[in-house]
């Protein structure tokens, strides 16, 4: 029988899983912010529409793009919804970026209806809003129109056709800290399967009482519609803090999205081992790799609460390590990212797409329904990233017997020194060890004999002085002498970029400057 390709196969788009979320539990609460709303599922649907009607009279419909600067807030998800539902591409713009970024995406992403939250980001919004035809602003300003006061005002709004699932939904921008932003394209149809991967295989309490204190514009709002397809309840912080983090825990929040920086700050906050956190029952982590010792102090803290994510813009779903992976009787575990979830194949390939013997270092590739469409009007770049029929991520890592994945190193950051490749991460994760190191990040810096030298940038933990040549033996004896650092720098933090992640090219800056290229 001839393969046909009929309507009946499509599945469900994003929008139609968020608005069966919505129409499964009326009456329970879905949503709470810090500024004092609170809204059931069947209130929070008629707030999209009413948000809907007003974008809709301002000229948003198929095909065109929505900007949003917001920090969490129940509005900033409405408009983000409502946007989506009338068949517009969303673009988030991150509350961190630079003004330069920002009027680039405006630009690139086509964007003719940007949304300011006022008063948060009201400079930032004054700047931007002249370079699109409708500026509208979540509170009142002196710019634009204060779309929270229209949409109360407005009959609700419900198009009479919904976006099609390979329509595209939603456009969000790489940070940039390799280059000029590229747009990540998401259709219907990705994030949806990104939603059900998630409600499916990920280890929610029965009750969810979810906190957001990461922007939900990125990687923490994709935990926003499996939470309200099981009925649980989203709270959002507009920004991360231990205390009101804490707070929150002990008032009953049981989930957490968390980049492992912001776990670090909990371990190191003098109330966390005094606080009650037996309401706590899934910590997720994502974003970047913990350092193993820091992990294992979690785990001692918060409990059998840890599940990793290790995921990327392009798809957020490579793999997935679940509580019980994390197991004190496997040390070597606590190395691993996990393995692929029910949905992705994930795995280790080399240069020419063939998969890489158990063990071996090759770059993590995937495939699946929930990987982006490609990069917004970058047809080479994504013929490119697609080679072979697999998404190339760019990370190097290894694969075990039983198909977990371990993550080495970033290809562009591997440091070549003597002619031996040395893996940063290797190396960060021995350092890690030292009870007295808090964070570290290892970068290759220029050296005339060697071509590059491995440099440890470390940060004690509070109160405890480290010496640089136990450091430095500890790597030694470890790893060998080509991993060793020549030096380490001691220092009070590490710069970090937008997303919460250590920023190595920042950290590099001024050991490369006046090189043509950061690799000698």
């Amino acid at each position: 029988m001839a393969s046909v390709n009929y309507p009946v196969n499509q599945g469900a788009s994003y929008i139609d899983l968020v608005l069966l979320g919505l129409r499964r539990w009326p009456d329970r609460v879905a949503i709470w912010d810090a500024t004092g709303i609170e809204l059931t599922y069947v209130e929070l649907e008629q707030r999209i529409w009413q948000f809907a009607a007003i974008l809709r009279d301002k000229g948003l419909g198929p095909g065109r793009g929505l900007a949003q600067l917001a920090a969490n807030r129940t509005d900033a998800f409405v408009t983000m919804i409502a946007a989506m539902a009338l068949g517009a591409r969303y673009t988030p713009l991150h509350p961190m970026g630079s003004l330069d970024d920002q009027l680039y995406i405006l630009d690139d992403a086509e964007i003719s209806v940007l949304v300011i939250d006022t008063p948060v980001f009201e400079e930032r919004g004054e700047s931007l809003a002249g370079h699109v035809s409708v500026t509208l602003t979540l509170g009142g300003a002196a710019f634009g129109e204060d779309l929270i006061q229209l949409a109360m005002a407005a009959d609700r709004f419900v198009p009479e056709t919904l976006p099609a699932s390979e329509d595209v939904a939603w456009v969000t921008y790489t940070g940039g800290t390799t280059g000029t932003p590229k747009g990540v394209v998401q259709t219907q149809s990705s994030m949806a399967a990104s939603c059900l991967i998630s409600t499916a295989e990920w280890e929610w309490p029965e009750d969810i009482r979810y906190l957001a204190s990461s922007p939900i514009s990125h990687a923490a709002g994709f935990l926003v519609a499996p939470t309200l397809l099981k009925g649980g309840t989203v709270y959002l912080l507009p920004g991360f803090d231990p205390d009101k983090v804490l707070d929150l825990i002990e008032s009953g929040i049981n989930t957490l999205f968390l980049v492992p920086t912001m776990i670090y700050a909990l371990l190191d906050h003098p109330r966390t081992r005094d606080a009650d956190l037996s309401n706590l029952e899934l910590m997720i982590y994502a974003s970047a790799p913990m350092a193993p010792t820091r992990l294992k102090d979690a785990l001692h803290e918060f409990g059998s609460v840890m599940m990793q994510c290790y995921g990327q813009t392009e798809n957020v779903h490579l793999t997935l390590m679940r509580k019980s992976e994390h197991d004190f009787t496997r040390p070597d575990r606590f190395l691993s990212c996990g393995r692929p979830p029910a949905g992705m194949q994930t795995k280790v390939l080399d240069e020419e797409g063939k998969e890489k013997p158990v063990g071996e270092i090759g770059e993590v590739c995937a495939r699946g329904s929930a990987i982006m469409a490609g990069y917004w009007k970058l047809p080479e770049a994504t013929d490119e990233v697609f080679r072979g029929g697999w998404l190339h991520t760019g990370d190097l890592g290894r694969m075990d017997e039983e198909g977990f994945i371990y993550l080495v190193d970033r290809a562009k950051d591997m440091i070549i020194s003597g002619g031996f490749n040395v893996y940063p991460r290797e190396v960060e994760d021995v350092l890690s060890e030292h009870p007295s190191v808090a964070q570290c990040a290892v970068i290759g810096v220029p050296d005339e004999k060697w071509g590059e030298r491995v440099l440890g940038a470390v940060v004690p933990r509070p109160g405890e002085n480290v010496s640089e040549e136990e450091l430095i033996d500890l790597v030694k004896d470890r790893k060998g002498v080509v991993h060793a650092p020549k030096e380490i720098m001691i220092v009070n933090e590490l710069p970090l970029t937008a997303l919460g992640k250590t920023d190595k090219k920042a950290l590099r800056a001024d050991f490369w400057a006046g090189h043509s290229r950061m690799v000698n």
